[in-house]
């Protein structure tokens, strides 16, 4: 089995956030009035423009002009449809909240396979918490708040994966929010490490 790992889909929006504004969200695009960056985590095919996303350009959560406007969007897009013969599963890691988020985001109802994600989902938030007992909560990324043009709905529904989100460490209360110690770090790493292989797992009894 191959992991393809993407380590920064935002990397101006990353160098931005360490040298200018540490909690800067979106991209660095230069925005008609003068405003910068649209929220990449709205920019998918699936269910843009929806609900939980802005047509404004000054907001936090800017989806863009259309689906897949962003150079980086469309890279990982194309990316997935190049790879479609032979891709699975996939797991986009965000911080925070110690959540382990499924299709839908865009809508509050279930997907057509909510009974196969929500037990895939507990199989990995049980193998993160086998290692230092750390519990994410299992739940579809609308229980968290509605959001449209998601990453994780578009692996599911455009790219036909098992698409997650995992929001790591910290908890919802206390423990650093966006910026955690880097005591962190490591500890993080290994329990997430634990969900990938709970969803390789996953993905080898299923396709041999």
């Amino acid at each position: 089995m191959n992991i393809h790992y993407v380590p920064i889909v935002n990397p101006d929006g990353y160098v931005f956030a360490h040298t200018s504004n540490r909690m800067w969200r979106k991209n660095r695009k230069q925005n008609q009035g003068g405003s910068f960056g649209v929220d990449l985590n709205r920019n998918w095919k699936s269910g843009f423009g929806g609900p939980g996303s802005s047509n404004q350009p000054s907001s936090e959560t800017y989806r863009g002009v259309a689906a897949y406007s962003e150079p980086e969007s469309k890279a990982v897009a194309d990316y997935l449809q190049s790879q479609k013969s032979t891709l699975k599963a996939a797991i986009d890691f965000h911080s925070y909240s110690q959540l382990m988020l499924r299709p839908w985001g865009k809508s509050s109802q279930n997907s057509p396979d909510e009974d196969k994600l929500r037990g895939l989902g507990q199989k990995m938030v049980d193998a993160i918490a086998s290692v230092h007992r750390v519990r994410y909560e299992n739940i579809k990324s609308s229980q968290l708040y509605l959001a449209s043009g998601i990453v994780g709905d578009d692996f599911y529904e455009t790219h036909k994966l098992d698409g997650y989100t995992i929001e790591c460490r910290p908890g919802r209360f206390g423990g650093g929010g966006f910026a955690p110690p880097p005591s962190q770090i490591i500890l993080n790493a290994q329990e997430n490490y634990q969900a990938v292989l709970a969803i390789m797992q996953h993905v080898f009894d299923n396709n041999n």
